[in-house]
């Protein structure tokens, strides 16, 4: 019989499988995403700069951070001059009050005094004080080496997946004819074992360097 033929359309949807498989795995944005997330003040942070850890990864852009309410009220704008971008990668950023600012009302507010933001050095911690907007992923698909190499490993597996299913070669077949019998035997589907075993080798060893890349904490899936 035949065995089984992927056409182009074929290995596009599982490539789009195969980058939907790394997103869940690595816990890595991939496709250009807007993203809002609410943080809390937490005094230990403010002390070093205004730390931030935002939680998808990598960052590509910053497009606003605001301090505000729980009731979604804005009172401040931080000036994206005051957000160091240097640790996007790991979705780090820091703010450095260093230049004139304006509030939420457009008064003007001083990098030396920052007058609303003083009383935030008496506080340990703030639920819901920090709001920023920013895109994660890669955008225009300029995707790093090691990631296009991580979906195309996964991609790969995906495809001798659905070949391995469909070939119908067996592991052993016999013929009589006549009180004349002849067997022949093969690997079956099985012959995809060891190609299958390098991709598993290469997909640990990509996710593992990525883990060191974006200091994220992920998780090795199976096809």
């Amino acid at each position: 019989g035949e065995y089984m033929r992927l056409t182009d359309t074929d290995l596009a949807r599982i490539i789009a499988r195969a980058v939907i498989r790394v997103e869940e795995d690595t816990h890595l944005a991939i496709m250009p995403t807007q993203m809002e997330e609410r943080l809390p003040f937490e005094h230990v942070q403010y002390e070093n700069m205004g730390y931030m850890r935002l939680t998808y990864r990598p960052v590509a852009s910053v497009e606003s951070v605001d301090i505000g309410m729980p009731n979604d009220v804005t009172i401040f704008h931080v000036p994206l001059d005051w957000v160091d971008t240097a640790g996007l990668d790991k979705g780090q950023i820091n703010l450095v009050p260093t230049v004139v600012a304006n509030d939420a009302s457009g008064q003007a507010v001083t990098g030396n005094g920052i007058s609303l933001l003083v009383w935030l050095c008496n506080k340990a911690w703030v639920p819901s004080y920090w709001r920023v907007r920013y895109t994660t992923g890669f955008v225009d698909g300029l995707l790093p080496g090691i990631v296009n190499d991580l979906i195309g490993t996964v991609a790969a597996m995906m495809a001798l997946s659905r070949l391995a299913a469909t070939d119908a070669g067996t592991t052993s077949a016999s013929l009589g004819m006549d009180g004349i019998s002849q067997s022949s035997g093969g690997p079956g589907p099985n012959k995809y074992g060891p190609r299958m075993k390098e991709l598993a080798e290469d997909q640990v060893k990509y996710t593992n360097k990525l883990r060191v890349k974006y200091g994220t904490r992920f998780f090795t899936g199976t096809v």
